[in-house]
């Protein structure tokens, strides 16, 4: 028989047993029941009595208390956010140098601390991380050595002059190729010059 008939089944066996007036009739319909379901006597009393219950599991008791957890919060930002294996080696001495803050550790507090495994502590510490702020200059190094190469790589000047950091040194800018526009404004001001001469000697 299947559960969905059974329970069907016993649904219209309870309605039949709520109407049953003598203990014989209802003696009757349990050993019925019995034959068509298998389940055990008392479980079928259960069921057509109503009395039947779910019990809630509600799981293992917490093994550490919520003072314990604000504790530990307490002495792991004390330490200065470490890392939960190392508190957990080093935990009788940071419980001490808390104390030696001025604070007040009860004797119980203490001993929870100390029972607490490493990954106990993660799991309470985790929700309380501090996200650190994504690094600048993190990043492929093959990379950044590329953006600086390119930052310093020289550029090639307007006009028709010629290219700064050549082998022969700069021609118009001399050694200073890399000025705050030095080497730019020699250029420009070597084109004005040359012009000027030009139209001065034009017949």
């Amino acid at each position: 028989m299947e559960a969905n008939f059974k329970r069907l089944y016993m649904l219209k066996m309870k309605a039949r047993y709520a109407k049953a007036k003598t203990r014989k009739e209802r003696s009757a319909l349990i050993d019925e029941a019995v034959a068509m379901t298998h389940y055990s006597r008392k479980y079928v009393i259960r069921l057509l009595n109503g009395s039947r219950r779910h019990r809630k599991h509600r799981g293992r008791k917490p093994s550490y208390s919520r003072d314990a957890h604000q504790l530990l919060i307490r002495i792991w930002r004390a330490e200065g956010y470490m890392c939960p294996l190392y508190l957990k080696s080093i935990i009788e001495s940071a419980i001490r140098d808390y104390e030696e803050l001025g604070h007040d550790v009860p004797p119980a507090l203490a001993d929870e601390l100390t029972r607490m495994s490493a990954s106990t502590m993660y799991r309470i510490l985790r929700p309380h991380h501090i996200r650190r702020a994504p690094n600048k200059r993190s990043g492929n190094k093959a990379s950044l050595a590329a953006q600086e190469t390119a930052q310093r790589q020289p550029a090639r000047l307007s006009g028709h002059g010629p290219q700064r950091g050549g082998a022969g040194g700069d021609a118009l800018g001399g050694d200073d190729v890399h000025g705050n526009g030095t080497c730019h404004e020699d250029a420009t001001e070597v084109d004005r010059e040359m012009d000027r001469i030009a139209r001065n000697t034009e017949p």
